[in-house]
């Protein structure tokens, strides 16, 4: 290194005294440098799924240093992949899995190239709690800036509040303007009480009030449940929920008032346009369960092709399934 910086600044200084302009590029040319270290890739396939969950223990067990695995991951070579356990699903929940799917699809299309229904005479009903803030927050601070200290008895003991939210498909004209936003409300429940399941105070399912209103003035509304262990078979605990909470936590809430506005707010604001890829995405998440005959696909199949789907499907308002 030092006869490195000698060589450099003898160099320009020789450039300076000959009154030339200081150069002290390199001499060489093509390709010159370390060797690029090449990895075996095979011996990646031979460690054990035990041996490679840190990028310490996999340079260990295939022999190269953590820096140079660490340039291959980031070239792409390599992905990390987060593997979460699933639920183990019966045979029984794929079937049911299974039988929800198809029913969504046109029954006039089965034989040909089949396609979802609109599901525009579909509303889903869900509830979830939300909380006043999260366990761990990540802010982005300025150097000198006071770190904030937060404090509280225990994860158990944060304030939450729940909400039951329901929410259709939004309609729009044939120029793409809103006719129908989709979000119906979402409805705090501010006390709690134990729920009554399938009891005999009532049998689950068999409302006769909810029975009576749904089929007044020529309606003839039915409850439709999901599948056990199913939540992506619903559109707000697919990715609705997810969305409100965020936009609820950006707002910092300090009372179960403050709450309550926060999420009725951020219900409010969801843009409808957003809500209509959700719905996209289930229709994603039934294709993907049909292939596996009800099972979990492991194949990963987020928001990131809702976009094309939206604008292939636009016109007609409906989804390939196969």
């Amino acid at each position: 290194m030092k006869r490195t910086i000698r060589r450099i600044w003898e160099q320009g200084t020789a450039c300076i005294h000959n009154r030339m302009v200081v150069d002290v590029s390199s001499n060489l040319s093509g390709r010159v440098g370390r060797k690029r270290v090449e990895i075996n890739f095979n011996k990646v396939a031979e460690v054990r799924k035990s041996q490679r969950t840190n990028i310490r223990s996999l340079s260990n067990a295939i022999k190269v240093s953590k820096s140079t695995l660490h340039r291959r991951i980031k070239e792409g070579a390599l992905r990390p992949h987060s593997n979460p356990l699933k639920p183990h699903l019966s045979e029984e929940i794929k079937r049911a899995r299974l039988r929800f799917c198809l029913s969504m699809l046109e029954p006039s299309t089965l034989d040909t190239e089949p396609i979802f229904k609109s599901m525009h005479d579909c509303v889903h009903i869900d509830e979830k709690w939300f909380y006043m803030t999260k366990e761990s927050e990540k802010y982005y601070l300025l150097l000198r800036e006071e770190e904030q200290y937060r404090t509280c008895k225990g994860k158990r003991f944060i304030t939450k509040v729940m909400f039951m939210a329901a929410v259709a498909r939004p309609c729009f004209d044939a120029d793409g303007n809103e006719e129908f936003s989709g979000k119906i409300g979402i409805f705090p429940f501010t006390y709690k009480e134990p729920a009554k399941r399938n009891s005999k105070n009532r049998s689950a399912g068999f409302d006769a009030e909810f029975l009576k209103a749904a089929s007044q003035e020529g309606f003839d509304i039915c409850l439709l449940f999901q599948p056990p262990q199913s939540p992506d078979m619903n559109v707000l605990d697919l990715g609705f929920f997810r969305a409100i909470q965020s936009l609820q936590y950006q707002e910092a809430p300090t009372t179960i008032d403050a709450l309550v506005h926060a999420v009725e707010k951020s219900f409010d604001k969801y843009p409808s346009e957003k809500l209509n890829r959700v719905f996209l995405t289930l229709q994603t998440c039934m294709i993907e369960v049909m292939k596996v005959y009800g099972g979990q696909s492991p194949q990963s199949f987020g928001k990131c092709f809702c976009k094309l789907l939206q604008l292939e499907s636009c016109l007609i308002g409906i989804v390939q399934a196969m």
